[in-house]
């Protein structure tokens, strides 16, 4: 990463703030689940702060509460076995952040805990916070609206560590325009009635989240930017357990600013302990719809253990949403420099897909040590498939109809692809990949045992006519051709015209492709009023 490892190394060893420790009990506070504790809870808060720093400690029981404000220098101590609970009602106070943002608008303002605009803050203890969020009362409210567990806003130097969160009526943990954070060892389990993110990263810098475990019905840990001007940069999330029915590896959407050097590494993704039974979105997500942007992007070791509609989304497009109606529309940035490597994702429905729109491609796309298996079984699909230009974007936006069963790629500049495996349990007349206005596609590497993947003889039946084997090398056999075929034509994915072969009336015949670089071509045949198009693969 470009600095927050060091920077977060130096905050760890500077924050030693806890001169103080003020019991809440001493200020009244009963852990009977019953009293309700705000006031005594809070008076300790304030206490500890205007004495410049130190711990405030709940010990010992269930204590109730509405919404409590961090101050700088406070570490909140919740000890093993103790839950601090919030009130399992919409009876908190309402408490906007001061900067304008997407969740001014469109999320709840209400919370169990809250901070702006402070320093040096810690919550920790190895207990539990509890935002009672599994209450059918939170069913009458609109969803975005529902209280957040904790709203952490502006805060330079946080520390989320040994404790457990769970279920808020809504997202778990918002931390907006954050600086120098660390989160380890937190148990997150936010599932509930929709909306159930757990830590939202938004705008955030200098991020830290490590050896921790989510188990979500929404995004575990979404990277955003979701005020105007805003910028979410060095953000590394590395050895945890996640499990959710949405995206357990989130970059993007709803977001207005950019992304830049966010890293996912050493993730293992389950099954969630919660009884649905629901299908998750994305294994791996990243999107850009709202005129933000994002820039060096790196997912490395993923290991996928259970059912995902689609394994990897990458998608850049048009949807603008926008919380202020004074800001003019907001055209496509871009999306590029992602690597994701050494991704395994057993029985996926939805091909694996990256995609932009017309003008607006995503760049410089590098997949390597992937290892997906998909079920196959599909009808033959063919390529055009409307540009949904200005939906949110969503794997299943094109439902199942890709005309892939592996990749499927639409208005990509630069995809570069090592040991990119996909096996199907029952055999797929599609290809496993389908390109279109993709370019600058270099040779396929073939390795890690992956090869067979590509190089088996494949008798693909696409627009009419067969090629096999695709991928080749010096020779493509072309088989039931129409019997208007004049030509095969062959183009780059740059569209210049490589070759012309006339068929001479033949329906079957081996086409050389010896002299070609390797790479991917577009095939087409002609004649008589007839044209159609499959992809075919070079390799050396």
């Amino acid at each position: 990463m470009r600095y927050p490892l060091i920077a977060l190394l130096v905050l760890i060893s500077c924050l030693s703030f806890s001169q103080i420790t003020v019991d809440v009990r001493s200020l009244g506070a009963v852990g009977d689940s019953a009293t309700l504790n705000t006031t005594f809870i809070q008076q300790a808060i304030d206490n500890v702060s205007q004495a410049g720093g130190g711990t405030v400690l709940i010990d010992s029981g269930i204590y109730s509460s509405s919404t409590l404000i961090l101050k700088s220098n406070v570490t909140l101590r919740i000890t093993p076995g103790t839950v601090l609970k919030g009130l399992g009602n919409a009876s908190y106070p309402y408490i906007p952040y001061n900067t304008p943002s997407w969740p001014t608008y469109q999320y709840s303002q209400q919370g169990l805990i809250f901070a702006e605009q402070v320093s040096n803050i810690r919550i920790t203890g190895g207990g539990t916070i509890d935002g009672n969020g599994f209450q059918f009362v939170f069913l009458s409210i609109p969803k975005n609206f529902r209280p957040i567990g904790l709203r952490l806003h502006d805060v330079n130097g946080l520390i989320i560590d040994s404790i457990n969160l769970r279920q808020a009526p809504q997202w778990m943990a918002h931390l907006m325009g954050c600086t120098n954070v660390h989160i380890n060892a937190v148990n997150v389990y936010n599932q509930g009635l929709g909306v159930n993110d757990g830590i939202d990263i938004d705008f955030c810098r200098n991020v830290l989240v490590e050896n921790s475990h989510f188990d979500t019905n929404d995004d575990c840990l979404p990277v955003k930017t979701q005020a105007n001007d805003s910028v979410c940069r060095d953000v590394l999330i590395r050895n945890c357990t996640m499990a959710t029915f949405e995206r357990p590896v989130k970059v993007g959407c709803e977001s207005f600013g950019p992304l830049i050097n966010i890293r996912f590494q050493n993730i293992t993704v389950n099954a969630s302990s919660y009884p649905l039974s629901e299908t998750p979105l994305n294994a791996i997500y990243i999107g850009i719809a709202d005129g933000g942007s994002a820039d060096s992007i790196f997912i490395d070791s993923i290991q996928v253990n259970t059912l995902f509609t689609t394994p990897i989304f990458i998608r850049l497009c048009e949807r603008d949403f926008q919380y202020d109606t004074t800001v003019p529309h907001q055209l496509p940035k871009y999306l590029r420099n992602v690597w994701i490597s050494n991704v395994t994702c057993p029985g996926t429905i939805i091909p694996s897909s990256v995609s932009g729109i017309q003008g607006y491609d995503p760049e410089n796309i590098h997949l390597g040590g992937i290892s997906l298996t998909v079920p196959g079984g599909a009808p033959g699909v063919t390529g055009n498939l409307p540009g949904l230009d200005s939906l949110r974007p969503e794997c299943n936006i094109w439902g199942d109809s890709l005309p892939a069963y592996g990749l499927f790629s639409w208005h990509v500049n630069g995809l570069y692809l090592d040991s990119f495996c996909v096996t199907t349990t029952t055999p797929d007349v599609r290809p496993e990949y389908y390109f279109i206005d993709t370019t600058n596609i270099p040779p396929f590497v073939m390795s890690n045992g992956c090869a067979a993947n590509y190089n088996g003889i494949k008798d693909v039946e696409q627009a009419g006519f067969a090629i096999y084997p695709n991928p080749a090398t010096d020779m493509v056999n072309v088989k039931n051709l129409p019997a208007q075929v004049e030509a095969l034509v062959v183009y780059s994915m740059t569209g210049e015209r490589v070759a012309i072969i006339p068929t001479l009336g033949r329906i079957n015949l081996a086409m050389p492709v010896g002299n070609l670089s390797a790479g991917v071509y577009i095939l087409n045949a002609v004649g008589n009023g007839y044209s159609a198009n499959t992809r075919m693969v070079v390799v050396r």
